[in-house]
């Protein structure tokens, strides 16, 4: 296999690129060994059935778990150290950390000699994120919801925390209303509306298998251009409040976005993760929080990112070896996994930290940040 895209190449030469003289070009830990996998792309059936582009780079959770299950194992083999440095993520999930590849980088975290390294993801500036709360005096809130021109299809989460409850009322920009559907246990509902070429399933998840939440999945397929109206109703007598997300970029077009999103709770999974180190981006020219960089806190309210790193215009080598450049958390997130190697060569290498783990690399960056 080969590195297609670039992407990875860069990833790799910002952790741990050995020095380039004529290039005046080094790597944050150049003497690092390398161990890479490459993941296949996700199969169409699962691209079709979460709304994805068949053009877009995806990767399915499953292989991911097992490529970190392969690290692990080898590193665990050689007796050696192991960074995993992983710059990639989704906005599929709780943000709250608790999906089952994050709770297995939990896992993996624990382990003596083991840092995992997470992009903190590029969605803070992209409006696909909303937060809202149904007054206790209200029956409902809107949200507005824009999609763009040639948009052929893709999944918005709504997430309530529990014991709240929620249901949801859609209104197409032709003014065509489906009817509000009450939350039963599992549900599917599928909705084809007259005067629009669009097509709507809802699924309503009572109580969400790892989280107890509720969850609404609400799956477009070919909408209309326009405004589209959400209207989320709650139960009970208290200020319930939400949160809905929409794909990352490069699963969506640039033109659809809420109207009102909310630049928090961005951090992509699996940067939610308790024990992972998760690095958001900053420009490093200026000293301010890169604008697309993804914000914290969790769902559930744990601090999140745990560090920033550059991420704007950091030197890189591409796939003809020539010295460019890389923008995103996936550069900070590279130089955070370099940074984790050195602490590793320094505690457990040469003696001073035997017990190094996640955990004790975070508190030792958090106190130099």
């Amino acid at each position: 296999g080969k590195d297609e895209n670039g992407h990875g190449t860069k990833v790799a030469s910002i952790a741990a690129s050995s020095e380039l003289l004529e290039e005046n070009y080094l790597g944050a830990a150049p003497e690092a060994e390398l161990a890479v996998v490459k993941l296949k792309q996700a199969k169409p059936f699962i691209r079709q059935m979460q709304r994805i582009p068949l053009d877009s780079i995806a990767y399915e959770e499953a292989d991911i778990m097992l490529a970190v299950r392969y690290l692990d194992q080898l590193a665990q083999r050689e007796g050696k150290p192991l960074v995993i440095c992983m710059a990639l993520g989704s906005n599929t999930g709780g943000h709250t950390g608790e999906n089952a590849l994050s709770l297995y980088l939990n896992y993996v975290c624990r382990k003596v000699g083991r840092a995992v390294a997470v992009a903190a993801g590029n969605e803070g500036n992209k409006g696909h994120h909303y937060f809202g709360i149904v007054p206790r005096d209200q029956d409902y809130t809107e949200v507005e919801l824009r999609v763009g021109a040639g948009e052929k299809g893709f999944q918005v989460n709504l997430w309530g925390n529990a014991p709240d409850l929620f249901s949801v009322e859609v209104i197409a920009p032709s003014g065509e209303k489906i009817p509000r559907f009450v939350a039963r246990k599992l549900d599917r509902q599928r909705y084809d509306f007259v005067f629009e070429s669009t097509i709507l399933d809802i699924q309503y998840e009572l109580s969400e298998i790892v989280s107890g939440d509720q969850r609404l999945l609400l799956a477009f397929q070919n909408p209309t251009p326009g405004i589209w109206m959400i209207r989320v109703y709650a139960e009970g007598n208290l200020e319930n409040t939400f949160h809905m997300w929409l794909p990352v970029t490069g699963f969506i077009s640039d033109e659809t976005y809420f109207l009102r999103p909310d630049p928090d709770t961005t951090v992509t999974e699996p940067g939610n993760a308790e024990g992972v180190l998760t690095f958001s981006g900053y420009d490093a020219r200026n000293g301010s929080i890169w604008y697309d960089s993804g914000r914290g806190y969790t769902r559930n309210g744990r601090i999140k990112p745990d560090l920033a790193a550059p991420a704007v215009e950091v030197a890189a080598v591409d796939l003809r070896g020539r010295v460019t450049t890389l923008t995103g958390s996936s550069a900070a997130a590279a130089l955070g996994a370099g940074a984790c190697a050195l602490l590793l060569e320094w505690g457990i290498v040469r003696g001073n930290v035997p017990a190094m783990d996640s955990i004790t690399i975070q508190r030792y960056l958090i106190r130099g940040a």
